[in-house]
């Protein structure tokens, strides 16, 4: 019928919007932007709901700062639409709309299982860190990071190398689990698979670029692949305690956001330079609404070396693919970014 079509078109138009809307609001921080003027200037703080009664404070930057400016409209535009989200809810429940269920992630029991092996061998604290998409759905259920689904079953765990942990064989760990080690010609390395889940270990390709062909690390029982720029991940790290694991390693968001750019543009294979896109621009958002965030990003940018970051501006030209508003989240943080 003519009124059913009508319905559904009026409710996808809705759906939509509160898509944009929940970008916009997720650009920004919660809180109220608070000036403070100085003899020798303006400078802005947000102050933000800490409990009970209690306010906080968190300074933002001289009011002269562009990066505070651009901060300052987001804030502006978050108030705008807070409101237009209340109208939009409410004509989504007059069309019928049921309110949906919280999408999460689980983790698997095999998944648990290596994570939880990881850090009773202590792995977590000398050096093993948690990347790729299982670090993804992590800062997902964790870090705020917005959901979308993606399909993955890899585990991918960067080491930081030289080791200096005690000895140990992870292999025999993975092992244990009933993973059964794939040894790699090409280049020497060693997987572990258990017919559903692969465990990949990287280190960081130092040099030339060539990789070694024999990258075993005898003190640890692994020959782990090499890759380029984990060093980035490494040197940044953030513990995050999971429950019913324990605590887990991970890259902090700013490190994960540049390196997954960095990636995106040695990436020969559309889908996966997409992946790594639409990753950047999810956890764009998040560091573009936390000035705690914004402030660790910016200092991670200053210590680039100067080629990756050209590298990483590149980047700005290929989000054709992502949705506008982390497309913008992406554009409007590595413009606030000097090179």
């Amino acid at each position: 019928m003519i009124i059913d079509d009508v319905l559904q078109e009026s409710a996808e138009y809705y759906q939509a919007r509160k898509q944009r809307l929940i970008g916009a609001i997720l650009m920004a921080p919660p809180g109220s932007p608070c000036p403070r003027r100085r003899a020798s200037g303006e400078y802005w703080y947000l102050r933000t709901y800490a409990g009970g009664n209690r306010r906080r404070e968190v300074y933002l930057g001289r009011g002269d700062d562009p990066w505070v400016r651009r901060l300052l409209a987001r804030i502006d535009r978050r108030r705008s639409a807070l409101a237009e989200l209340r109208e939009v809810k409410r004509a989504l429940k007059k069309l019928g709309e049921k309110r949906g269920k919280v999408t999460s992630h689980d983790l698997q029991p095999a998944i648990k299982d290596i994570f939880t092996a990881l850090d009773r061998e202590g792995m977590w604290r000398t050096g093993a860190m948690l990347v790729g998409s299982w670090c993804f759905m992590v800062y997902q259920n964790y870090c705020g990071v917005e959901f979308f689904p993606q399909r993955t079953l890899d585990i991918d765990i960067a080491v930081a190398l030289p080791y200096r942990g005690e000895e140990k064989d992870l292999g025999l760990v993975f092992e244990s689990l009933g993973f059964q080690s794939i040894f790699n010609r090409a280049d020497g390395s060693i997987t572990y698979d258990n017919g559903e889940i692969k465990i990949e270990l990287l280190s960081e390709l130092k040099g030339a670029g060539r990789k070694n062909k024999r990258p075993q690390v005898a003190r640890l029982g692994i020959a782990p692949v090499e890759v380029r720029f984990l060093s980035l991940l490494l040197d940044n790290s953030m513990p995050i305690k999971i429950h019913g694991v324990g605590e887990v390693t991970v890259p902090s968001l700013s490190a994960f956001f540049l390196h997954k750019l960095l990636l995106a543009g040695e990436r020969k294979e559309p889908a996966k330079r997409a992946k790594d896109l639409r990753q950047a621009a999810a956890v764009a958002k998040s560091l573009a609404r936390s000035p705690e965030w914004g402030a660790d990003l910016r200092r991670l940018w200053k210590e680039l070396p100067k080629g990756w970051r050209k590298r990483i501006k590149k980047q700005e030209n290929n989000l054709g693919g992502v949705p506008d508003d982390a497309a913008g989240a992406v554009a409007e943080l590595l413009d606030g970014l000097q090179i």
